[in-house]
């Protein structure tokens, strides 16, 4: 006879299937008081309202885990997803920039930055610049996504005592890189995510930091050194950095990024790729961003530092401040990217030239300018006439060429209306009014061109649109806070209970998995009195690695089942628990059951799932998924109980 044969026949009277089902019971009430996220079946970030339950899955198979059980946390770091601005700084002169809204984050929002290093060789690092206290247990979380890096370390700490971990996205490895005092003590991990992304995890049990502790992403070479030659171009995607004063990670909590003010209006595209305008002192907070295939995915609250367009008369190519040569200007032809019939014709006769004189020192300059193709595809975009200060795009390949020697950035944004924003970027430079920014084309033909912008700036930012005069966009003034993610509570009690359990026997199944892997225990189910006095339970100790079946009546322990074998953070396990006066038993993962004779069965009323201990919810939570709870209206044999954990 095969275990199979052995499978209980009978139905249970409750089964909630979580990872078959994704819903909950009707008669299992739910309350968490914040927001939570959680991993779709597609391995996207979602984030589930108030008061609403949540499903997660292994981000990288898709596989159901069931029902997510997490204890209250806080994110003590804040602009957690764009990692830009606040407490966040360039640390002891590193020469890294962050350019935001860079690629689809792992919520797929526009949101995610892009971390460059600098050109010089430097410690190329992007810090969290606060002390926070020290203490014991710290989680220390972030995604990234390879570009031209695909190798990023983390430490958490100050000076010599921190711990640190170094994540290669190539290899999908993650090795610990700290103080070696702490390496015993500390786990680190990465997870792959659907589109190129990394769930890169480094938790401790050690005190660390002294006296504060830090938050800092280093970008480091292929051989793992933080301190390099940087070239000013490379970089890596980041995104949803979070820093827990705990044992063990838990789901992602975004920040609250708080709009206050804006002493001008300023642009952002729509759901369409359509640029809008917000007024003096209106947020931008249903921005999108076109992705490289030009469909606009949404980015949420757009916050910008103060920008100037240099360029006037930036949509009237026919204006006489528009230097031309073998060229002609018919305005106001076909409609622009703001939805305005603005766009003008550029003609060229063979060997077409418009450029604006401009004068001013800049330490960035970046030159933008929106163009579609007409009978021409291939355009010049030029900061100036010389060879070296020019890059030749082709509006119907989307690809550069002819690159000159001093331009150290290209790049474009492809709008839905078929409008192409095409950038580039040089060191150092000052416009003497002799040259200046503009487009050129070698060939007989036309095409069209709108929104000229220069402006300083390691990347390009929102449109600036000018007349007879450079124009300055005011900084968006804003707050972050840090959040506190609720705890997930989840019951049945009255009727709702009654109605399937059986007081004086039964059993109980359940396949559950937990984040933990040390502080106090943690516990999938009890059901109770809702007092520790009387109830049936299992629990995992301390360490998270044994699982105990308890009965306790009258305050009093009647059973403590154990020796099922170990557990593993983040692994799931099934239990089974039948329950008699006098005959008590269970089994773990397919293992022989074990048993106890002797003990009564407690009076109870409720079922709660999440944790095992009556009134210490917060310190005994699961801090995880439960794929499924079933229950037998009848002690089942011990034979059955092996078989149902088995199968």
């Amino acid at each position: 006879m095969t275990i199979k044969d052995l499978y209980p026949t009978s139905r249970p009277s409750l089964d909630l299937n979580f990872a078959l089902t994704k819903r909950l019971d009707p008669r299992v009430t739910f309350s968490r008081a914040s927001s939570g996220t959680y991993f779709d079946a597609n391995g996207v970030l979602q984030t589930a309202a108030t008061n609403v339950a949540r499903f997660d899955h292994n981000p990288s198979t898709g596989e159901s885990l069931g029902l997510l059980m997490e204890e209250s946390r806080t994110n003590l770091l804040q602009y957690s997803t764009t990692l830009k601005g606040g407490l966040w700084v360039n640390q002891a002169g590193s020469p890294v920039a962050v350019v935001p809204n860079s690629a689809l984050a792992p919520d797929n929002t526009f949101t995610a930055s892009k971390v460059v290093e600098g050109n010089t060789t430097n410690i190329q690092r992007w810090v969290y610049n606060n002390l926070l206290s020290t203490a014991t247990g710290w989680s220390g979380t972030f995604f990234a996504k390879a570009a031209e890096r695909s190798n990023i370390s983390l430490r958490v700490g100050y000076g010599g005592e921190s711990i640190q971990a170094r994540f290669d996205l190539g290899s999908q490895t993650a090795t610990y890189t700290g103080n070696g005092n702490y390496i015993a003590q500390t786990t680190q991990r990465i997870t792959a995510l659907p589109n190129g992304w990394y769930k890169c995890e480094m938790f401790t049990t050690g005190n660390i930091g002294g006296t504060s502790v830090y938050y800092e992403l280093y970008i480091t070479d292929s051989s793992g050194n933080i301190n390099y030659a940087g070239d000013g171009v490379s970089g890596i995607y980041v995104w949803g950095a979070q820093l827990e004063q705990n044992l063990f990670p838990t789901s992602y909590i975004k920040s609250n990024d708080t709009f206050t003010s804006r002493a001008s209006t300023a642009t952002y595209y729509d759901a369409s790729g359509v640029i809008q305008t917000a007024g003096t002192n209106v947020a931008r907070s249903a921005a999108y961003f076109p992705d490289s295939i030009g469909v606009m995915k949404p980015a949420g609250l757009l916050l910008e530092a103060a920008g100037t367009n240099s360029m006037i008369r930036s949509e009237d190519f026919g204006d006489a401040s528009w230097v031309k040569t073998s060229s002609s200007v018919t305005t106001d032809t076909v409609i622009a990217p703001d939805g305005a019939t603005t766009a003008d014709t550029l003609t060229s006769a063979g060997g077409l030239s418009i450029r604006q004189n401009r004068s001013g020192s800049f330490t960035s300059p970046i030159f933008s300018v929106y163009l579609k193709p007409g009978t021409i595809s291939s355009v010049v975009v030029m900061f100036a006439t010389s060879v070296s200060l020019k890059a030749t795009f082709n509006l119907s390949t989307k690809t550069f060429s002819a690159v000159g020697s001093s331009i150290t950035g290209t790049g474009y944004e492809l709008l839905p209306s078929g409008w192409i924003r095409v950038w580039i970027r040089q060191g150092a430079y000052t416009f003497t009014g002799a040259n200046g920014p503009g487009v050129e084309a070698s060939a007989a033909g036309d095409f069209y061109a709108w929104g000229a912008q220069l402006e300083d700036s390691f990347f390009p930012t929102s449109y600036i649109p000018t007349t007879t005069a450079t124009v300055t966009r005011s900084a968006d003034v804003s707050s972050s806070a840090t959040v506190t993610r609720s705890a997930d509570l989840a019951q049945m009690t009255g009727t709702n209970f009654s109605s399937w359990y059986r007081q004086d026997e039964g059993t109980i199944y359940c396949r559950s998995q937990s984040a933990k892997n040390s502080g106090n225990g943690y516990g999938p189910y009890v059901i109770s009195d809702n007092t520790p006095n009387n109830r049936i339970m299992q629990a995992a100790n301390t360490t998270g690695t044994s699982v105990k079946l308890i009965v306790v009546n009258g305050a009093a322990e009647q059973a403590s089942l154990q020796a099922f074998g170990s557990t593993s953070a983040g692994v799931l396990y099934a239990t089974s628990f039948a329950y008699k006066a006098n005959s008590f038993a269970g089994s773990g993962n397919g293992g022989a059951a074990v048993t106890d004779a002797t003990g009564s069965v407690p009076s109870v009323n409720r079922l709660d799932l999440g944790f095992f201990y009556p009134g210490l919810a917060s310190s005994n939570t699961l801090n995880g998924t439960i794929s499924r709870l079933a229950y037998y209206s009848t002690r089942l044999t011990d034979a059955q109980l092996q078989a149902l954990t088995a199968s």
